[in-house]
């Protein structure tokens, strides 16, 4: 009788399954990458509607006024829970129409940005991680810049402004993915949007020349426009797009340009051509 004989994978046929596996993988994770970062994508979107909601309601409780609540010494983490600028954030005054501290992060990049500064402007230093309850702060960090120049002051001076001053409600950038919590500086100008914030660091992400007269003074190009090359935006009537920053125009930040002015339709990539609009520099 013969004695069958065991056969077991030749060095070989093991070379080759393990190399059509390398290859498989190197094919699937950067589609699973993908389709990780468009879910965050989606969440990110879900956040900014949650935080246009809580806005609006906001809004309808002080006649359509927008938040402009900075009590007190910018310092002073006693008041700090019921401001809305430099050094507090928007949040503190959603915090009671959401209840949802999680929607004032992107899940793309949770902890960008330390809110609610107190003394000697440290980040997060009237709150913490450990006791996100003291001194009535529920939260710490945020990755969502608010439109402070034109919805409600920055720049020059906190001035009181309201939905009836818009000319397109819907064209004009009330929150967005941002580098920073505060776009109160001139948009042109100190830490402005466009002098050394957000559009700069895309222009380099994008592998795209600078602008004339860019500072570039923010250097975490890894995190500007954290959706591949596009950002969301939440607009004033409460739709969020995904775009990136060389799709928008001025009019879109700045609600203090006029509509027939050429800056009005001008690329947000290109420097205003009047600098003497409010909020521009």
């Amino acid at each position: 009788m013969r004695q069958k004989i065991a056969r077991g994978f030749t060095l070989i046929e093991l070379l080759v399954v393990i190399a059509i596996i390398a290859i498989l993988a190197a094919i699937l994770f950067p589609v699973f990458a993908g389709v990780r970062e468009r879910a965050k994508a989606a969440s990110c979107t879900s956040n900014l509607k949650q935080l246009g909601t809580a806005w609006m309601l906001y809004l309808q409780k002080y006649d359509e006024r927008f938040p402009n609540a900075n009590p007190g010494n910018w310092d002073d983490c006693t008041l700090m829970s019921q401001k809305a600028g430099w050094s507090g954030w928007m949040g503190n005054l959603l915090f009671s129409e959401t209840k949802n501290t999680q929607v004032f992060s992107c899940p793309s990049q949770p902890r960008l940005n330390g809110t609610n500064r107190g003394p000697n402007s440290g980040a997060n230093n009237c709150t913490d991680d450990e006791n996100r309850n003291n001194r009535g702060i529920q939260y710490a960090w945020t990755s969502y810049g608010y439109n402070y120049v034109s919805l409600g002051g920055g720049g020059d001076s906190w001035n009181d402004h309201g939905m009836n001053e818009l000319i397109a409600p819907a064209d004009m950038i009330a929150f967005a993915d941002a580098l920073s919590p505060w776009w109160d500086c001139g948009y042109v100008s100190g830490c402005g949007v466009w002098l050394q914030r957000e559009v700069p660091q895309f222009l380099a992400k994008a592998g795209l020349p600078q602008q004339p007269g860019m500072a570039m003074g923010d250097t975490r190009i890894q995190n500007e426009t954290p959706h591949n090359l596009t950002a969301n935006f939440l607009f004033v009537d409460q739709h969020v797009s995904a775009k990136r920053w060389d799709q928008l125009r001025w009019k879109n930040l700045n609600q203090f340009i006029p509509a027939n002015s050429p800056d009005y339709e001008r690329s947000m990539i290109l420097k205003p051509l009047d600098l003497s609009v409010r909020g521009m520099g």
